[in-house]
């Protein structure tokens, strides 16, 4: 770093600054330092600059979920692509940990404590908290793509989230206002986060749905969709509407609709939620969308900071209405 100081004409904590990327530098200053590197051949060594800073640069980016079925749902690798897109340009590196058992969960404590890695951003953190309390506990900085319980007030913990209740209550509102009356519910896993704030908005619209015989619970699939329709039609349930937890299952309940000639949007209005790529397709899914790239972006951010000192943060991020030709 010296050599390359003195070839730009500029200090080593100049370079330093070029080189972590995060400090405002002027474009000419910066042109000069990589000019000097490269005509230097340098490359910075990452063991030596983890022994003086007492960082490594790597962050775990947590999934509790099994990999395969994180990745078939669109939310999280959306998700993803805003880490993966913000630490693009970052020192941060990323690295992947499947935490779906205890046996995973110590190997991320032990990168912790052994120095491997200076924070962590949580993808899916609603599955099992007790991680989340061991390396908050000792110290590991933490971002959660999430709301926050209230028991982590103070801790060096952040939290990136949309509020699913107020996306729910929006889209219910807009069902109402087109006249609908007797709406039904499909959502996925019951003891998820998602599925109760989802469903406590659409209830907030529509007291009706405090009735289980209109509420079906399953997964986030568009299987699910079709189960619902199958046991609402079974059941003699007269609805006019469908408020759907996803647009995956949106599109299953469309698809099996139309199979039984019940017609999309003339006999019953669609919705589903996420604003999802399969949203798009015919008919279009009016939904609520997420701004779930932005959600990975900003995670990287807030863990930014608390690596650089900073305190607790929430970050809400908004919701949006998009109409489409299902409602």
């Amino acid at each position: 770093m010296a050599d390359v100081a003195r070839i730009a004409d500029v200090s080593k904590a100049t370079v330093s600054r070029v080189l972590k990327g995060n400090y405002p530098v002027s474009e000419n200053t910066r042109k000069a330092v990589a000019d000097a590197m490269q005509k230097l051949n340098y490359t910075p060594s990452h063991q030596a600059s983890a022994l003086a800073t007492g960082r490594s640069n790597i962050i775990g980016v947590l999934i509790t979920e099994r990999f395969d079925l994180f990745f078939e749902d669109p939310t999280f690798r959306t998700i993803i692509r805003g880490v993966l897109s913000a630490l693009s340009s970052s020192p941060l590196v990323p690295v992947m940990l499947q935490m779906t058992n205890r046996d995973e969960q110590s190997k991320a404590i032990n990168l912790f404590e052994n120095g491997m890695l200076d924070g962590a951003i949580h993808v899916s953190p609603w599955g099992d908290t007790s991680l989340i309390d061991v390396m908050t506990q000792r110290g590991c900085p933490i971002v959660v793509c999430g709301q926050l319980a209230t028991q982590y007030t103070g801790r060096k913990i952040s939290a990136v989230y949309t509020d699913d209740r107020v996306g729910a209550n929006m889209i219910a509102r807009y069902l109402k206002d087109k006249s609908a009356e007797r709406p039904c519910a499909i959502l996925g896993d019951g003891d998820q986060p998602a599925s109760k704030d989802r469903l406590a908005g659409f209830r907030d619209q529509f007291p009706v749905l405090d009735y289980r015989g209109r509420v079906f619970l399953g997964d986030w699939t568009s299987e699910t969709g079709r189960g619902g329709i199958k046991e609402f039609i079974a059941h003699g349930v007269s609805f006019d509407s469908l408020l759907c937890g996803s647009d995956a299952i949106a599109r299953g309940a469309i698809e099996e609709l139309h199979a039984r000639g019940i017609s999309v949007p003339h006999d019953v209005l669609v919705t589903g939620y996420d604003n999802a790529k399969i949203a798009t397709g015919n008919p279009g899914i009016t939904t609520v969308a997420q701004p779930m790239t932005d959600q990975g972006i900003e995670a990287v951010a807030a863990l930014t900071r608390l690596l650089d000192g900073g305190t607790q943060e929430r970050i809400e991020l908004p919701v949006e209405l998009v109409l489409r030709q299902s409602a």
